[in-house]
């Protein structure tokens, strides 16, 4: 993390998110058809996993989460599978991490229910993304998302598209509201996952 970054970020008075990998080299295939946003992507990047070989984490992912500690920052575990997202979790947990967000834990790399997360994500500090996209694109059924959206504590909603193919900003608007009132949850449960609870995690 470049310390000139950090510093700019605190401007704003909120914590900035620093993602591990997202490109993982992982042997699923997305169902998304991405836009590189610069030719040298196109082949696509070196993969990047936070654990070795051997299923620990590598020391230079220990010594980002030990500086995280004394930064403004908000640590999400990337595109982890479920047995980095646990060595994530005991490690922050260890350190004493202010904030850890599991990164749309839904998506099939990682694969974590809304039952697994009612363990993974007890710590008082760890916090789970919850977007649209991994319901439609049918990595996640309805049921798990209104489980997620309404049981676990320390939920982030959003929306994770971005892509010219998804939709745009107001008809997620429109697939949320109706989604939530599927879900049956109630206008406070909305104003805690859309906006006081992420204000939380990012507060320094």
């Amino acid at each position: 993390m470049e310390q000139a970054v950090i510093q700019h970020g605190e401007d704003s008075g909120l914590r900035l998110i620093v993602h591990l990998p997202t490109v993982t080299g992982r042997t699923h295939r997305s169902r998304l058809t991405r836009t590189p946003s610069h030719p040298l992507l196109a082949d696509g990047q070196r993969p990047l996993t936070v654990a070795d070989d051997n299923g620990t984490l590598r020391p230079e992912v220990r010594e980002l989460l030990r500086a995280a500690r004394d930064l403004p920052v908000v640590i999400s575990t990337g595109h982890a599978d479920a047995h980095e997202v646990r060595l994530l979790v005991d490690e922050a947990v260890r350190l004493d991490l202010p904030r850890l967000m599991l990164n749309q834990p839904a998506n099939p790399m990682t694969g974590l229910t809304c039952k697994d997360l009612m363990e993974v994500a007890a710590a008082e500090q760890v916090w789970t993304e919850q977007t649209a996209l991994t319901v439609l694109l049918e990595y996640q059924d309805r049921t798990d998302f209104a489980d997620v959206l309404s049981l676990l504590p320390r939920v982030v909603y959003s929306s994770d598209l971005g892509q010219p193919s998804q939709m745009d900003i107001e008809p997620w608007l429109d697939w949320s509201r109706t989604s939530f009132q599927q879900a049956e949850l109630t206008s406070e449960r909305i104003a805690e996952i859309t906006h006081a609870g992420p204000l939380r995690m990012l507060s320094l």
